[in-house]
């Protein structure tokens, strides 16, 4: 597994798979690179999916009326694709990669459009709208298969190469028939409400906004949601001819300066910042007996007996379980898993994880941004030695950072001591580079 990325890599030059073509489609093994290497490196069951109870159906009724009425008769000078997966303390749901740059357009220039697949019962904390892209997709379906021909080549050169690795038909034409549909839902909404700019939050593979995009000639652009570099394949291209060819954003813009290095795409890098993820040093003295374990649908089964162990063993620990948005449905179930033990604290959104890092002894993770928000915060971060741990090895250098296999290592990590660092990783929203941005924002047209 700690190989898995370079595995990766290798096999999809060996077998010239950038060249493969389908007769809708000039760059197919773009749209697959990120679940085939999850495939590889992370083989987890699929998010189970809030079920619609009757209740839920009826308050999505107007959400979705409303969406398509304003769709229906707006058009937009920026088109904005929020994901609004954080709440505030006041329990409204917001978008942190994008909060920034929507309230930049909607304060200087107006015309600004947002649309996210709402969730009925949430409130937000901006105006958005939700965007009927799953309505589209059940009424539309009649679009061609992934080729025999790019399924085998594709199939062979990993499963020849990757003991026990599996790849069905089904899981690459599900993803090339979502792309078509995608594909011309996008075009379609794009030549409705002509936005000058189209710039969205990555929460998927979006291959087909990105493709309608380019169809319609509109500038798209990107904000970084997340840690990128080598391990992330939707950002990292090797030396290929065809490379125009593939599905990559205009522009992105980051956390900072520091992240300019880890992009491997012909793209304009932007380094504007944002102030949501930008918290500043946090407290120097700290509780070493508050220790927070940050989880995700993907690692949450690592870090299960791991805080469970340490809660067991220092009952004198108060252990803070932080669930990720996409476990949120698990809540209860989260909960039982904890039942033993007092000392342990399973939350969701009910504390910020500013105020949890500014007080922490210690943050525990696998793979997650909130281990960079913790260490510009001041924290000590223990990284488990786990599933795809090597993703965020940007970080692997600082001073506060320790790697561990097992709970034995742990009490040594939090008797270490706590070096005083300054913020590396985010930087505050700078509308003075994205005014600068705009001046040459022509010539991307």
């Amino acid at each position: 597994m700690e190989n898995a990325i370079d595995i990766f890599y290798k096999i999809e030059q060996e077998y010239n798979l950038f060249d493969l073509k389908e007769e809708d489609c000039a760059a197919p093994w773009d749209l697959f690179r990120h679940q085939v290497l999850i495939r590889i490196a992370t083989p987890i069951n699929k998010n189970q999916r809030i079920k619609l109870t009757p209740k839920k159906l009826i308050q999505f009724a107007p959400i979705l009326f409303k969406s398509l009425f304003e769709l229906n008769k707006k058009k937009c000078s920026t088109l904005l694709f929020s994901t609004n997966r954080y709440s505030d303390k006041d329990g409204l749901w917001y978008d942190k990669a994008s909060d920034d740059i929507g309230r930049f357009f909607k304060k200087h220039q107006g015309g600004l459009l947002d649309l996210d697949d709402l969730k009925p019962g949430n409130k937000y904390k901006n105006k958005v709208l939700y965007n009927p892209l799953p309505i589209f997709k059940f009424t539309h379906k009649d679009y061609s298969n992934l080729s025999e021909n790019t399924y085998q080549k594709i199939r062979d050169a990993y499963t020849n190469n990757v003991p026990g690795l599996s790849i069905p038909y089904e899981c690459l034409n599900s993803q090339y028939r979502s792309f078509q549909q995608e594909r011309a839902y996008y075009t379609k909404l794009f030549k409705k409400v002509s936005p000058e700019r189209i710039i969205f939050v990555q929460n998927g593979v979006q291959k087909g906004m990105i493709a309608a995009a380019r169809i319609c000639g509109i500038p798209i652009y990107e904000m970084q949601h997340a840690v990128y570099g080598k391990q992330h394949v939707l950002y990292h291209y090797p030396e290929i001819d065809n490379i125009a060819d593939q599905f990559y954003p205009d522009v992105i813009f980051t956390f900072g300066p520091k992240w300019s290095k880890d992009f491997k795409m012909p793209t304009r890098i932007v380094p504007l910042g944002n102030s949501c993820f930008f918290i500043g040093p946090g407290n120097v003295v700290r509780d070493s007996n508050t220790i927070v374990f940050i989880s995700s649908i993907v690692h949450g089964a690592f870090l299960f007996p791991i805080a469970r162990d340490l809660a067991s063993s220092h009952p004198e620990f108060k252990i803070i379980f932080k669930l990720h948005p996409g476990e949120f449905f698990r809540y209860d179930e989260i909960i039982q898993k904890f039942s033993a033990n007092n000392n342990v604290e399973v939350v969701r959104n009910e504390i910020d994880t500013s105020s949890l890092f500014d007080v922490a002894g210690l943050v525990v993770a696998i793979n997650s941004t909130a281990q960079y928000e913790a260490l510009d915060k001041g924290a000590k971060v223990a990284i488990l030695k786990a599933s795809n741990y090597l993703w965020q090895d940007a970080c692997f250098d600082h001073p506060n950072l320790h790697l561990f296999e097992s709970i034995d290592e742990l009490d040594a990590i939090i008797a270490s001591p706590l070096h005083k660092t300054e913020p590396l990783f985010f930087r505050k929203f700078n509308p003075d580079v994205l005014k600068e941005f705009l001046t040459s924002e022509p010539t991307l047209k």
